[in-house]
């Protein structure tokens, strides 16, 4: 069953409820910017006390256990009225860390971790990358009489300054990889900035591991790491997509406001049909992403989604980022050199949105895994054709001779 959202409820819920919140957060944006400092912890916990921390978590765990489709709404509209960027990115991240703690199952971790993640008062973290071909994992884990001892490092990790706690992915001994749940203050964590062109504020880091010794009670899976890290990526591809397209939508209204005043030959310049054709195509772009954006929420809610990879999550997420990318070149083109200048809404936009490029997945290893799984789709489709027509027709396929070649079907 589809879930049809009430897009002016929606709207309305994040101004009248959240609104003040926004305020306070786009009035700090181009200063954390410029410095390249996270949104602080006090900002989120306060975000945690408005209920945006748990608004898909469980009831059981505190949360408010609403649909992916409202939360993905919502953050539309996080996107298209927060000027940081990095705040709905990193909304969305830290609740995917919480489900994915809550649908372990264990009291211990609901308990410990996902009720005080709810409630703003601790941050999670995803430990996958480390700079470094997506599946050339170093960090290693290895089993004593006492537990296990991690070594290693992950490079970046999202909200690494102001997280808590983070699920680490680590090679064992025999290659399988394991998930671990390590702690900020655990002996031989070490937590440093980094520092990326955008989404400035997101508190990225490395956190390097250096004999880090952990109990078992902190394994989250003890083999297929990678089955999990995946699960992950496909929660963070449904929610990207959303608040991207938030943000060019309010940059599409900013540029028909800008654009409207400007007069050339006694007309304002929307008047001219070459910028009425491009904002005609930026309008389309923005429609059908709505719609991929819907249909992917909606997949995740049906029971057909496939939490390990899912084709109609990543096909989500690959599309709206190339149609977000190609419409801010398009509304920039037309702005013209305003739309470079720091004080633009632009610019900064332009930064922001590049670094969707690489997170969760990279585009053009998307483009590989969406082409593959679409082949062999097809090729599913071929065969069960084949077989259907065989059964109806014994002939079906003999071959045929056609102008002296032997042609087969």
């Amino acid at each position: 069953m589809s879930i049809h959202p009430d897009f002016e409820a929606i709207s309305s819920e994040v101004e009248d409820y959240y609104g003040d919140f926004i305020e306070v957060i786009n009035k700090g944006t181009n200063e954390r910017d410029r410095t390249a400092s996270p949104i602080s912890r006090e900002q989120l916990k306060k975000a945690g006390e408005l209920g945006l921390s748990g608004f898909t978590v469980a009831k059981e765990a505190g949360g408010q256990g609403r649909s992916h489709v409202e939360w993905g709404m919502a953050l539309r509209e996080f996107g298209r009225l927060c000027t940081d960027r990095a705040l709905p990115l990193l909304l969305a991240y830290r609740q995917s860390v919480a489900n994915m703690l809550f649908d372990t199952g264990r009291q211990d971790l609901i308990d410990r971790y996902v009720r005080p993640m709810v409630k703003g008062e601790c941050f999670g973290g995803f430990g996958w990358s480390e700079d470094k071909d997506p599946f050339s994992f170093e960090t290693s884990i290895r089993k004593t009489s006492q537990g296990y001892v991690l070594d290693g490092q992950k490079i970046p990790i999202a909200g690494a300054q102001t997280a808590d706690v983070f699920l680490v992915l680590a090679r064992r001994e025999d290659e399988d990889l394991m998930v671990v749940l390590v702690e900020r203050d655990d002996p031989g964590v070490e937590i440093k900035p980094y520092v990326a062109t955008g989404l400035r504020a997101l508190g990225l880091g490395t956190v390097h591991f250096e004999g880090v010794r952990l109990s078992p009670d902190r394994i989250i899976a003890e083999r297929d790491g990678v089955s999990y890290g995946q699960r992950f990526f496909n929660e963070r591809r449904t929610t990207m997509p959303c608040w991207a397209l938030g943000c060019i939508e309010a940059l599409f209204e900013h540029t028909v406001k800008e654009l409207s005043q400007r007069i050339r030959y006694g007309l304002p310049v929307t008047e001219m049909q070459t910028v009425q054709a491009a904002l005609g195509r930026v309008h389309v772009s923005m429609e059908a992403s709505l719609q991929m954006i819907l249909h992917s929420l909606n997949h995740v809610v049906s029971g057909e989604y496939n939490k390990v990879w899912d084709l109609t999550v990543t096909t989500g997420k690959y599309f709206v980022v190339e149609q977000a990318l190609a419409s801010l070149r398009t509304l920039q083109s037309i702005v013209g050199g305003a739309a470079v200048f720091a004080e633009s809404p632009y610019e900064r936009a332009m930064r922001d949105l590049h670094c969707l490029i690489p997170i969760a997945g990279t585009q053009q290893l998307l483009e590989c895994d969406i082409g593959n799984r679409a082949i062999t789709l097809a090729q599913m489709k071929f065969q069960q054709q084949r077989r259907r027509s065989i059964n109806e027709d014994p002939t079906f396929g003999q071959s045929a001779s056609l102008f002296g070649v032997s042609a087969s079907i």
